[in-house]
């Protein structure tokens, strides 16, 4: 998914934005770069595409742990919440840890 974000982004910056013509002092198109918005729509293609993996890490990291099951929940809840974590998928996330513990 990098490669393809990276090759999108490229393409854009090089062929659709009209500031590389524009500008020839590459301090001053720097600045303006860290200023454009398609670095954050990328960030946000990235965090889209690695949230079911960094799910699934999670999941696996602590499925099979044997602590106090309501203080591990929330232990794992606050772990996810800080790892930037939508709310939508830690309750994904808790009910299939719960799942994988009642089929073992």
């Amino acid at each position: 998914m990098d490669e393809i974000v990276e090759t999108m982004m490229e393409h854009v910056c090089d062929k659709i934005c009209r500031f590389p013509q524009e500008i020839t002092d590459q301090e001053q198109l720097e600045d303006i770069c860290v200023d454009c918005r398609m670095g954050r729509f990328v960030c946000d293609i990235l965090n889209t595409y690695n949230a079911p993996h960094e799910l699934t890490a999670v999941i696996d990291k602590h499925k099979g742990t044997e602590i106090e099951q309501d203080k591990q929940y929330s232990l794992l809840r606050k772990e996810m919440q800080e790892d930037g974590i939508c709310e939508p998928d830690i309750e994904m996330a808790i009910k299939k840890i719960k799942q994988l513990r009642q089929e073992n």
